[in-house]
């Protein structure tokens, strides 16, 4: 299991690393609750302080694909919102993370900077008096109480996301595209599988095939015209598939044909959203099948020697897979 699988709770998937963030953060926050037992108010303004701040650091990383988008839209000369709109279900990359940790970061040092400030001699007493366990008054907590109390918490949460990437993160890791020597590969739909061989019919293209080698980067994403997220992420396959002036990398979009009202209808949508490369129908579901294709856009990333290097259930972002296709090509 890596930090890329998913777990299938029904009809819903969830990405395993966001299990562990959340586990992290309850982590940390009962130590911090289990240090502070005996200091209630000060527990209660640090429980806001970092509620607060994780809500800022959710709402910059949902928001940073979209305020990406509508960048593109207005220095391209070319808004559409309908578009725009759906990057909300497209998740932010490693920039929108780094973005939203300084903000959650700035957040935290503003209130201990406030903590600061409320701790002068001169500082007017706060309306709710002194703290109920005798401590100093809840307007005056010392800078550095207030400070150790974050520690308490963020240590912690911290020290439990590191250790459980280390443990969940796999032998054969991003870039690897043959399997440690001794080690023979099997089919799959793991990353360090051998990519499923098929053949499908493609728009514009003939008939594709993937067996064995296939020579270059396969960038394989499985979609429908149907599925909001599938086109909020199309744009930045699009501009991706664009930007790649080498032989070596290919995106390959196999459109889940059985499940839409006609062929028609796929070509009419990859005309009117530009789609360059190749369109393949999965008319009977068998590829998606032979991939385990359980909920749409799901993306694979297959190395030249026929390897799964990287898989993504669920939208994508632009940094995922820039980062993958680059690893995968060293």
């Amino acid at each position: 299991m890596t930090l890329q699988d998913v777990l299938h709770l029904g009809p819903f998937n969830l990405p395993v690393r966001y299990v562990v963030f959340v586990l992290s953060i309850a982590v940390g926050y009962g130590v911090m609750s289990a240090v502070l037992l005996r200091r209630p108010e000060l527990r209660r303004r640090t429980g806001n302080r970092l509620i607060t701040a994780l809500l800022l650091f959710i709402l910059v990383w949902k928001l940073e694909p979209l305020a990406a988008s509508l960048l593109v839209g207005i220095f391209g000369g070319r808004l559409d919102w309908s578009s725009i709109f759906l990057q909300i279900f497209v998740p932010g990359g490693n920039l929108a993370a780094f973005l939203g940790g300084i903000a959650a970061t700035a957040y935290l040092g503003a209130g201990l900077f406030v903590s600061k400030i409320e701790n002068r001699p001169d500082a007017p007493l706060g309306p709710e008096g002194a703290d109920q366990s005798g401590g100093p008054p809840a307007a005056r907590l010392p800078l550095a109480q207030s400070s150790l109390a974050l520690a308490a918490a963020i240590a912690p949460a911290l020290l439990v996301y590191i250790a459980a990437s280390l443990l969940l993160t796999p032998h054969i890791t991003v870039g690897g595209g043959s399997p440690p020597t001794g080690v023979r590969p099997v089919i799959g739909t793991s990353v360090g599988d051998l990519a499923p061989g098929f053949d499908a019919d493609a728009l514009s293209s003939g008939r594709l095939s993937l067996t064995g080698k296939p020579g270059k980067v396969i960038v394989l994403n499985f979609w429908a015209t149907w599925c909001p997220p599938c086109r909020a992420e199309l744009p930045d396959l699009v501009r991706f598939s664009e930007t790649q002036q080498t032989s070596r990398i290919e995106v390959w979009a196999v459109d889940m044909t059985s499940s839409e009202s006609s062929v028609g209808a796929v070509e009419k949508f990859a005309r009117a959203n530009h789609l360059r490369f190749p369109v393949l129908l999965d008319r009977t579901g068998t590829v998606a099948a032979a991939y385990k294709v359980t909920a749409v856009p799901t993306t694979y990333v297959i190395s030249s020697d026929g390897m799964i290097t990287a898989k993504q259930v669920g939208a994508m972002s632009p940094s995922w897979l820039r980062s993958r296709v680059t690893a995968t090509l060293r």
